[in-house]
């Protein structure tokens, strides 16, 4: 089930190990709405995410590190 926000909210990911993250955003037709590529993970990265201004609907924020992908989806609604 998508997470609901009003669009405001932080990413946290944790990983023990060193290396690089990339987190996308995309909306429901896939398009890509933000992006923070190659962030060094050293235990624990947060990320302030503002989509206020992008219309009520489902997102896919998508994690890669490595060649590992996991994909989270939430909700836009107010």
């Amino acid at each position: 089930m998508p997470v609901p926000h009003d669009g405001r909210f932080t990413i946290s990911v944790i990983d023990p190990k060193r290396g690089k993250i990339n987190i996308r955003i995309y909306n429901i037709l896939g398009i890509l709405v933000c992006e923070w590529m190659n962030i060094e993970v050293n235990g624990i990265v947060e990320r302030r995410v503002d989509l206020q201004p992008a219309p009520d609907g489902i997102y896919s924020v998508v994690f890669e590190i490595g060649n590992q992908r996991t994909t989270r989806k939430i909700l836009i609604t107010r």
